[in-house]
């Protein structure tokens, strides 16, 4: 698999301002594209499910995804959201320092409990450390998944090298 160096202008779109509250970005007209996981096809080109990178560490999520920027830019910040009537808090935390064309992010989501539940999602441009990805897929016809065991996903460049040549045999 090779993704394009440059995506089309009529892929791309703005972050809508209210998704950003409390996170300072360096430019706010940035453009972007958001690839989190890879439709899968079969010989009548039908799609059949997805793959997708993953952890599980107890009740907590990690994925790995790819986004596209049109420019370099930073995001960073916290917006933090809390439900009284169900006394659940939910923080979103921003660390991102992207290049323009395309950059792994890593996508962490954490269950706390702490008097009250606390739901945290963190985008970080850094690896989460001690977690170890492995591809997954998730099959649309049978709502089931299964998962293979990869090597470090830190060279991604061999790595999807290695799946094009693998492609061709």
């Amino acid at each position: 698999m090779e993704l394009p160096a440059t995506v089309g202008a009529k892929y791309l779109e703005t972050i809508d301002a209210y998704d950003l509250v409390g996170v300072a970005v360096s430019d706010k007209n940035f453009k972007s594209c958001f690839l989190d996981d890879l439709r899968g096809y079969n010989e009548d080109d039908d799609e059949i499910g997805y793959f997708y990178l993953k952890e599980e560490i107890g009740d907590n999520n990690y994925y790995t995804s790819w986004f596209y920027s049109d420019r370099d830019v930073t995001l960073k910040g916290e917006y933090k959201e809390i439900n009284e009537e169900y006394d659940e808090e939910y923080i979103d935390n921003y660390d991102l320092t992207l290049k323009k064309g395309w950059n792994i992010v890593y996508e962490s989501y954490i269950e706390m409990e702490n008097g009250i539940v606390m739901d945290s999602f963190t985008i970080s441009s850094k690896k989460p450390s001690g977690v170890y990805f492995t591809w997954n897929f998730y099959d649309d016809y049978d709502c089931s998944s299964t998962s293979v065991a990869s090597k470090s996903v830190k060279n991604s460049k061999s790595f999807f090298s290695k799946l094009k040549e693998n492609k061709k045999k």
